[in-house]
């Protein structure tokens, strides 16, 4: 088992249908101490060692461990690991079904959770400043999905079968960012999950294909991989890839119809918390009826690997859908209504319950991509022009954070200038702002496509005018739209953008020279001239 410094509590993207009581009454959120974090070890050890605590009907050891309220729970261990003087047990409460739990004592530390489904009780380990150890119950509608319902076009999940998926995702090796110190995979083709990860109780289990074109895999790859493409990691389709990286630098989606080890019917996905980085347990996704939907849901899922929590309001604790084409990627951008744009967020709209900092999270884990053009005129990036046609050599860009401003230098002579500055073709997350400056770098133009709120088509800019010969400057950024409450502001308009355009091309010119000396020789001859303005004509006979 991998080191993980911090895992929350398990996020499951699913629907509950009805209620389930439970018979633990305890005051919310009382903690109950449980001695020190070497005590509770040994308690624990003790208890596995002993042939006296064996299940006698599973044959598994077991733990008898107090939770809050004066009650205690019976654990099965299906999993164990002693290493470096730590401990690591997972297994499932005995007798409940849809539980799990897990605990680790590592580096003088202790956590854990104790997880029933059913029963919609949640308990947390976790150790003091002082080395004392504790359990503490946790509100389990703040800590597991239980009203998401996935919409009734899943249908389609179980239709999408021309194709075989194992065959599609080997065949395709897509990578966002080669090189990278981290890597997402998306997993398409099955998968045999060991034991000790946080689920199926911590037993191995075996996951079947998600039966898609390639068609679907592909565009789920470009949702996450624009989603992700601020940050310093590469999101693949290659199992080779991903498994050229360490367990502490990965994270496996794992695209699967089966959710038949701990989950409701109707599951959008599943993660647990704070898992990248810390060990190698996969995130699930139970839909593929579409690219769209497996994009989204796979950058939830994600997301919550990372610590993410979810994006709701106070009116309606589950999921935020979002606003006419906009939504949060951590809240619903795909049911029930799905929306064209899905950004990170901090809870910018109205009645937001949550203003967790995403950017700021994620970056924290995998860290911010490096600044690939200069944020100002002084520090511009030269675009190349043809000298014959003014073509620009098309140029891209990732504004990789909210406070990026790319800047870019050309040279045109007098008369008309195009450019279009786009983001991908779709699933774009980028708005762009884009400015013209002049030489001495005073603003002279701005260019944004006013935004519908509807669609996509309006996330790009373009620039026609007409300007003198000589140097300027062209920037691009990222910009909201419309009010919080419509539309979105500029915090998640983050992503790719590509430059291309048209400038008045410099004019070459040819000089008459009559009477000059070359190699100590007099006669004429002709000189070339480019015309550095551009637009003048500087031909001239010399008498």
């Amino acid at each position: 088992m991998k080191k993980f410094n911090l895992i929350k509590l398990l996020c499951l993207t699913l629907a509950l249908f009805g209620t389930v009581s439970h018979g633990f009454a305890q005051k919310k959120g009382e903690a109950l101490n449980l001695g020190t974090t070497r005590a509770f070890k040994e308690s624990l050890q003790k208890q596995v060692s002993s042939k006296s605590s064996v299940n006698a009907r599973t044959g598994k050891p077991s733990l008898r461990v107090a939770v809050p309220g004066n009650k205690e729970l019976s654990l099965d261990v299906n999993f164990q690991e002693d290493e470096k003087g730590g401990l690591t047990l997972v297994g499932r409460v005995n007798g409940v079904e849809k539980s799990t739990f897990f605990i680790q004592v590592e580096d003088g530390k202790l956590h854990g959770d104790i997880i029933m489904l059913e029963q919609k009780l949640a308990f947390e380990y976790g150790t003091r400043e002082d080395g004392t150890v504790y359990i503490q119950e946790k509100d389990i509608n703040k800590l597991v999905c239980v009203d998401y319902k996935v919409p009734p076009a899943n249908t389609k999940s179980s239709k999408q079968k021309e194709e075989s998926s194992t065959a599609n995702a080997r065949n395709l090796t897509l990578q966002s960012r080669p090189g990278a110190p981290y890597v997402i995979y998306l997993d398409f083709d099955g998968e045999h999950v060991p034991a000790g990860t946080g689920w199926n109780g911590g037993n191995a289990f075996y996951v079947s294909p998600m039966n898609v074109s390639s068609a679907v895999i592909t565009e789920a790859w470009e949702i996450i991989a624009e989603d992700y493409r601020p940050f310093n990691v590469n999101v693949t389709t290659s199992l080779s890839v991903f498994n050229g990286y360490a367990a502490t630098s990965r994270q496996r989606i794992i695209y699967t119809p089966d959710n038949n080890f701990g989950f409701y019917p109707n599951v959008g996905g599943g993660a647990r918390y704070g898992t990248f980085r810390n060990n190698d347990w996969p995130c699930f996704v139970f839909m593929g009826g579409t690219g769209k939907w497996a994009g989204d849901i796979g950058s939830h899922e994600v997301g919550h690997t990372l610590d993410l929590e979810h994006d709701a309001t106070y009116s309606n604790p589950s999921y935020y859908n979002g606003h006419n084409a906009w939504a949060p990627i951590m809240g619903s951008s795909y049911s029930p209504t799905e929306r064209a744009i899905a950004q990170w967020s901090k809870g910018e709209y109205y009645n937001a319950n949550m203003q967790q900092d995403d950017l700021a999270v994620i970056a924290y884990r995998i860290g911010y991509r490096g600044d690939d053009h200069g944020n100002s005129t002084g520090a511009a990036t030269t675009l190349s022009v043809n000298s014959t046609t003014g073509a620009v050599t098309s140029r891209s860009g990732v504004i990789e954070r909210n406070t990026d401003i790319d800047f870019f230098r050309f040279t045109t002579g007098s008369g008309s200038v195009s450019f279009n500055i786009n983001t991908v073709s779709r699933h774009g997350n980028l708005d762009i702002l884009a400015r013209l400056y002049n030489s001495s770098g005073t603003v002279i133009g701005t260019y944004n496509i006013t935004n519908s709120l509807n669609n996509t088509s309006s996330l790009h800019a373009s620039i026609s005018t007409s300007l003198s010969a000589g140097t300027y400057y062209l920037s691009v950024t990222g910009t909201g739209a419309g009010t919080v409450n419509t539309g979105y502001s500029g915090y998640g308009s983050l992503g790719s953008y590509t430059i291309t355009g048209t400038v008045k091309p410099p004019l070459v010119a040819v000089r008459h020279i009559e009477a000059e000396s070359y190699n100590g020789e007099s006669g004429t001859g002709t000189e070339a001239c480019t015309d550095a303005g551009g637009g003048q004509n500087l031909s001239q006979m010399h008498a």
